[in-house]
């Protein structure tokens, strides 16, 4: 079997890229970057459909919703933008992470879309109305820096992984902590459900390995 390998250069960033995101349809990419700029991609033809200006800071996280329709970015400017996918328009700017050093390193839609998470250097998680903007929950129990936060396929929980060599999941409606899983690494990276909602990857950024966990034996 031989396999065939194409790629479209998307050049346009006058600074290193932090994250990337496809399109729910798979026809879009956003790129978020050091030079405080998020930009909307063609994925088949490779052209800059959009530029997106508006923080200060640089850009650690993009997500799009479920729907394609908005766009969310975190930075180092200590907001969450929210974006229209499609004009480009800024519709929401998020405060509430707060402290010198609260920069958002993660932002990740509901699969209903209705809610956004967002994780920050503040030790805390935020979980917002993502159609008025409105915070709902601030979820405390990190002791360091929170580097990633992932939403269940259901919906009902949240996972997130921090500088404190621990990864929580969390009751979305109540904002209640469920679990802990002390990972026994301080540089946890990032963490992801599986599709079915069954397992954790967490990604041990010191050990350089990833380990994946029963997520319903740690509930």
């Amino acid at each position: 079997m031989v396999f065939k390998f194409s790629s479209i250069l998307l050049k346009g960033h006058s600074g290193s890229i932090n994250s990337v995101f496809y399109s729910p349809d798979g026809k879009h990419l956003a790129s978020g970057s050091v030079d405080k700029t998020v930009k909307i991609w063609d994925t088949i033809t490779g052209k800059l459909i959009h530029s997106l200006k508006g923080h200060s800071q640089i850009i650690k996280s993009v997500c799009y919703s479920p729907d394609g329709k908005f766009l969310a970015s975190g930075s180092d400017d200590q907001t969450i933008k929210i974006w229209d996918a499609i004009s480009g328009a800024l519709i929401h700017t998020l405060e509430g992470h707060l402290g010198w050093s609260a920069w958002v390193n993660s932002v990740s839609y509901s699969p209903d879309g209705k809610y956004l998470a967002s994780g920050s250097k503040d030790k805390t998680i935020k979980i917002w109305d993502a159609m008025s903007g409105t915070l709902i929950h601030t979820l405390e129990g990190h002791l360091r820096w929170v580097y990633s936060v992932n939403y269940s396929p259901d919906g009902m929980h949240l996972v997130s992984g921090a500088d404190d060599g621990t990864v929580k999941i969390w009751d979305v409606m109540s904002g209640t902590l469920i679990h802990t899983m002390n990972v026994d690494v301080l540089d946890i990276k990032s963490v992801k459900y599986s599709p079915d909602g069954l397992h954790l990857a967490v990604c041990r950024g010191d050990h350089h390995s990833v380990e994946i966990w029963d997520a319903i034996v740690c509930e």
